[in-house]
């Protein structure tokens, strides 16, 4: 109703372009001299290579060949962040480890509340990712464990399915997969008074689905954790990548494969480099980057 975001708007490039900046920065945290220059140097390669994949992708078009839904980044970001990282996890004799179920020690909200607030603000930005989130969140702190960037991400996810909801009211935006489904739905008009009718109603659904959700995890979770590592996991691992391959075959065809197989290349430049994967989150950011160049 403020007409906030069209203030914004003119600085989105500017506000990724320093978000891009220190996520690259970052990825040198703790190194010196050459060792930090070279993990920086990696990671801002790795971003420019998957942006260029980006914008060469986008300008193709996949059909299904059971005239389903197509989109190129199904397989491109199967192949960057799914097909690859299973692969490489079948290149060692990986067992699934015995699962031990405690209560924590202690409960640390911080990680929490800076999560929601991070996520609240990707639900805005187009092109950001919770892996990118996380990062920037972890930043100021020091010694991070592992329960720390779980709370974190998780804080991120939920706070960002409120939001992408309320950017959808609030600039007439999609920032995801189930805010395009929404749109598709409910076609949602501008809030410009009171909040809409419609708005309350899945805020309320969210929040109670939230409720139930935490609970079902944490019933469920136990008993599957004991069912998991009964698993073996190189079959199941080679079961996901049967069906990944399958399922970008019926929703994208041949071109679709191609897609995966060139962003799976792609995807095992970062680990294999030690560098953090989130660079490869170019593929979309930098086509966006390009979309609100201000010149």
């Amino acid at each position: 109703p403020l007409g906030l975001y069209g203030i914004i708007r003119q600085y989105i490039f500017y506000i990724m372009l320093i978000v891009i900046v220190i996520l690259l920065l970052s990825e040198g945290q703790g190194k010196r001299g050459f060792k930090r220059v070279k993990k920086i140097s990696t990671g801002a390669g790795i971003f420019v290579l998957s942006g260029m994949f980006g914008l060469m992708i986008f300008s193709l078009k996949v059909e299904s060949p059971f005239s389903l839904p197509s989109s190129v980044l199904f397989p491109a970001l199967s192949g960057c962040f799914g097909l690859s990282t299973l692969l490489l996890s079948l290149k060692d004799d990986v067992n699934i480890p015995e699962q031990i179920i405690k209560k924590p020690e202690r409960v640390n909200l911080r990680p929490s509340i800076t999560g929601a607030i991070a996520g609240s603000i990707m639900g805005f930005l187009p092109g950001m990712s919770s892996a990118q989130a996380t990062v920037l969140v972890s930043l100021p702190a020091k010694n991070r464990d592992a329960e720390s960037t779980i709370l974190s991400m998780s804080a991120i996810n939920t706070s960002n399915s409120f939001f992408v909801v309320v950017a959808l009211y609030l600039i007439s935006k999609a920032r995801s997969g189930a805010a395009i489904v929404v749109s598709e739905i409910l076609h949602p008009d501008a809030w410009t008074g009171g909040i809409p009718q419609t708005l309350a109603y899945l805020l309320i659904a969210a929040a109670i689905s939230g409720v139930v959700a935490f609970h079902l995890t944490i019933t469920f979770g136990k008993k599957a954790a004991v069912i998991f590592q009964r698993i073996n996991y190189s079959r199941a691992v080679l079961s996901i990548v049967v069906f990944i391959i399958i399922s970008v075959y019926v929703f994208s065809g041949i071109q679709g494969l191609f897609i995966l197989m060139i962003s799976t290349i792609i995807g095992f430049i970062p680990p294999m480099s030690g560098v953090r994967r989130s660079h490869l989150m170019g593929m979309i950011m930098i086509p966006v980057l390009f979309y609100f160049i201000p010149f």
